[in-house]
C-alpha cells in the first residue's frame, strides 16, 4: 500500500506512536486498553524531558549540573556519529529538530513518530534518537522506535536512497552502532509498520510482560497483568516460609529476576487502596488515611540567623548544624562563575580542597547484560 503525508507536526492523539512501537508489538490489546485514559509522568520522565528540550534549542540554560554533563555529551556524540556518516565535509547538510512526523495508509489507519533530530545530505538521511536515562534500550538494530521513525521520515522526505538510525545514550555508551536502511529495508518496514498499527486498532489479546507493562495506563485494570505480577510475588510455602540463609541459588536467582517486577506490582496496588480510602473511608476494613509528617526545608539561612543572633545565638554552632551538599555547591557557583563542564569541576575541587566528607556507596543488585 502506498502510504501518504498528513498533519506533520501535530500532537499524537489518538493514534499509534512510534514511542509505543515495542510495546504495541509485544500486546496486542494494549492501545485499545488506554484509549482514554490519563496520562501519568514521573520524576525520572521529567528529568530526561528537561535534557529533550535543552538538546532541541541547543542551550543548557536552566539544566542541573548533572542534566547539563548529559546534555553536552549528547552533542558530542551526536556529532561524531554525524561526521561517521556523513563525512567531515557537512556545509549543506539539512537539519531538523523535535518534529512529529504522520503517515496514513488507504484503509484510513495513521500513524506518527516524534523525531529527536533527523539530518538530510544529498540522497542520505540520519535519524538521532537521544534517551536521558540509564535503562537499557534496545539498540539501533532492534530498535522498533527507530524502525517506525525510518518509515515515517521516509514518508515525508523524497528521493532519499538510505536512512541511518542511532541511539544517543551517553550513560550507557559513547559510542553507539549506526544502522543503515536501505530502500528494501525501508519498504519492508513499512509493511511491517502497517500490520502492527492494523492489529493495535483490531484490539485482541492482551499479553503482559515487563516491558509492554511497564508504562501502560490501563495495567491497574488489567486482568492479564494482574496474573502475571501476582505470580511474580513468592507464593507460600516456597520463599516465603524459608530463611533467607537457606535460600537455594536458584531461589536466591528467582527472587532477584521478579524483585522489581513484584515491588512495582505491590506499590501500584497499594496506591490502588490508598485511592479507594480517599473516595471511602470504608475502602479496607481496619485502615484509614492519615496525615503525614510534614517537611520543612529553609531557604534562606541569612535570614533566620540574622533573626536567632537577637536570641544569642553565636555564628559557629549556627554554621555547625548547617550543611551543603557537592551538588548545591556546584549549582551556587556555576551560577555566579557561569563556568561548566571541566573547568566548573576544577573550581568546585579548588574551593572544596580536604573539607568534604565521603560517604559509603551501598553496593546493589544488578541483572547482568547477556
Amino acid at each position: 500500500m502506498s502510504e501518504q503525508v498528513i498533519e506533520n507536526g501535530a500532537e499524537r492523539g489518538d493514534y499509534t506512536s512510534a514511542s509505543s512501537a515495542q510495546s504495541d508489538a509485544l500486546c496486542v490489546g494494549r492501545f485499545l486498553a488506554q484509549k482514554g485514559l490519563p496520562d501519568t509522568k514521573s520524576d525520572d520522565a521529567a528529568f530526561g524531558t528537561a535534557v529533550h528540550e535543552a538538546l532541541y534549542k541547543k542551550s543548557s540554560e536552566g539544566l542541573t549540573v548533572e542534566q547539563e554533563d548529559i546534555y553536552e555529551s549528547c552533542l558530542k556524540i551526536e556529532q561524531k556519529v554525524i561526521e561517521s556518516y556523513f563525512g567531515v565535509d557537512v556545509k549543506n547538510m539539512q537539519e531538523i529538530r523535535e518534529n512529529r512526523f504522520w503517515v496514513h495508509w488507504p484503509d484510513k489507519l495513521r500513524h506518527s513518530g516524534q523525531v529527536d533530530c533527523a539530518y538530510r545530505m544529498g540522497t542520505k538521511a540520519l535519524i538521532v534518537e537521544y534517551k536521558a536515562l540509564p535503562g537499557q534500550v534496545a539498540t539501533s538494530p532492534n530498535n522498533l522506535q527507530l524502525r517506525d521513525q525510518v518509515v515515517v521520515v521516509n514518508a515525508n522526505t523524497p528521493l532519499l536512497a538510505e536512512i541511518a538510525v542511532v541511539v544517543v545514550q551517553p550513560l550507557v555508551t559513547h559510542t553507539p552502532e549506526i544502522t543503515v536502511y536501505s530502500r528494501d529495508d525501508i519498504e519492508k518496514a513499512g509493511r511491517i509498520l502497517h500490520e502492527r498499527v492494523r492489529a493495535s486498532n483490531a484490539g485482541g489479546k492482551r499479553t503482559a510482560g515487563e516491558v509492554q507493562c511497564k508504562f501502560c495506563k490501563a495495567k491497574m485494570q488489567c486482568g492479564e497483568y494482574q496474573s502475571w505480577a501476582g505470580s511474580l510475588v513468592p507464593a507460600p510455602k516456597s520463599l516465603v516460609d524459608v530463611p533467607v540463609r537457606e535460600w537455594t541459588r536458584e531461589q536466591r536467582k528467582q527472587f532477584c529476576d521478579t524483585y522489581s517486577i513484584a515491588q512495582k506490582w505491590l506499590d501500584n496496588a497499594w496506591a490502588a487502596m490508598e485511592a479507594g480510602a480517599l473516595m471511602d473511608a470504608d475502602f479496607v476494613p481496619g485502615y484509614s488515611l492519615v496525615d503525614g509528617v510534614a517537611r520543612e526545608k529553609i531557604t534562606n539561612l541569612q535570614s533566620v540567623f540574622d533573626k536567632a543572633s537577637k536570641y544569642g545565638v553565636a555564628l559557629e554552632p549556627f554554621l555547625n548544624n548547617s550543611t551543603i551538599s557537592k551538588k548545591d555547591l556546584s549549582e551556587i557557583v556555576r551560577s555566579a562563575t557561569k563556568l561548566k563542564g571541566k573547568k566548573l569541576q576544577e573550581c568546585i575541587d579548588a574551593i572544596i580542597g580536604d573539607d568534604v566528607q565521603v560517604s559509603s556507596v551501598k553496593k546493589s543488585l544488578k541483572q547482568a547484560k547477556a
